[in-house]
């Protein structure tokens, strides 16, 4: 069993028109959605074995509060190719992963994220119904899909073969 966590950075700063998009930070709400996700994690006891994240500030910003509420942080790897990443390029890092991580969380954005988490989700059934909806009308900021797959490899994970274990958007948290 593998399962993939696919996370919007939180909330970012527009203020600073002088910043470039890759640089810009979290705004004060951001920094309190990347918290709340931190706690949820680790209330959760959701703790993957490898942590992908972009290389954009925003991104970096959103992972920080998380590996703090970690007592041994996982493993993280921030990769410049899943900055604005599409849902195919991101597919393809997905199946580079190594077999060893069982639970693999991605940090990353929009378009890309919601369109790999809609292609990789299996049709609803009638106890994931809500999630699915959730996830088809919008993948805010701050929200992350949990998607699980039947298989020992991560090469296996392909378009409708994920169930999604659940859709969490910030709201939740507030």
């Amino acid at each position: 069993m593998k399962t993939l966590i696919l996370m919007r950075h939180a909330k970012s700063d527009w203020s600073g028109s002088e910043l470039a998009d890759h640089d810009r930070p979290l705004n004060a709400r951001g920094q309190e959605t990347a918290e709340r996700l931190a706690a949820f994690l680790k209330e959760q006891a959701i703790k993957p074995s490898r942590i992908l994240c972009s290389t954009a500030r925003r991104a970096r910003d959103t992972l920080a509060p998380i590996l703090a509420a970690y007592d041994a942080p996982p493993v993280v790897d921030y990769d410049e190719r899943l900055y604005m990443a599409t849902a195919p390029r991101l597919l393809k890092i997905v199946q580079g992963l190594s077999n060893a991580d069982d639970m693999v969380l991605v940090i990353g954005h929009n378009p890309g994220l919601h369109a790999l988490a809609l292609a990789l989700a299996m049709g609803p059934t009638d106890g994931d119904r809500q999630a699915h909806q959730d996830l088809a009308n919008k993948f805010p900021t701050g929200a992350m899909a949990i998607l699980r797959f039947s298989t020992d490899s991560w090469r296996k994970v392909d378009p409708h073969c994920g169930a999604l274990a659940d859709f969490i958007r910030p709201k939740a948290f507030a």
